[in-house]
């Protein structure tokens, strides 16, 4: 039985040993920030849930992100 923990501990050593020698990718990403309306209900209804209407909606459908960015 010792004999076979010695031969798992070994492969276990060597594996470990020869993993080491990985090399990594570096990545980059870029983001951006655009000035964009959004428009919630382009078609003016409520599509997902049409029994509710467009509720808050009814008034203002567009978002203006100009605002955030400015």
């Amino acid at each position: 039985m010792k004999h076979f923990f010695r031969v798992v501990f070994g492969v276990y050593i060597t594996l470990c040993i020869l993993g080491t020698n990985v090399e990594a990718a570096t990545r980059e990403y870029w983001i951006a920030a655009e000035k964009v309306v959004w428009n919630y209900a382009p078609s003016g209804k409520n599509l997902i849930r049409a029994e509710m209407g467009l509720g808050v909606w009814v008034t203002k459908s567009t978002y203006n992100t100009q605002q955030l960015l400015s």
